[in-house]
């Protein structure tokens, strides 16, 4: 898994006004939630795969309140796809 990227990257913007400056409180907070996601999103992604690959060999999913979309890929509960609550 790669890493996510690291803090020399962060470029600092300025607006169009001198008082707007965006200060290094801010930018650290928007990359650890930027981190954040990153990992959330990878780790989905990993796990995704291996309930895909999963079901190409053959395996059943239990009887529950959630099931695997193959069509979109992601896990769903019946009620969604019925049209009920999220």
């Amino acid at each position: 898994m790669r890493k996510p990227p690291s803090r020399e990257n962060v470029v600092a913007l300025r607006g169009s006004y001198r008082s707007e400056i965006v200060g290094q409180d801010a930018l650290r907070k928007l990359e650890d939630a930027q981190r954040v996601v990153w990992v959330a999103e990878k780790r989905a992604a990993l796990l995704s795969e291996r309930v895909k690959a999963a079901l190409e060999r053959g395996a059943t999913i239990e009887e529950g309140p959630l099931y695997f979309d193959r069509e979109l890929e992601m896990v769903r509960s019946r009620k969604q796809a019925a049209g009920g609550e999220k």
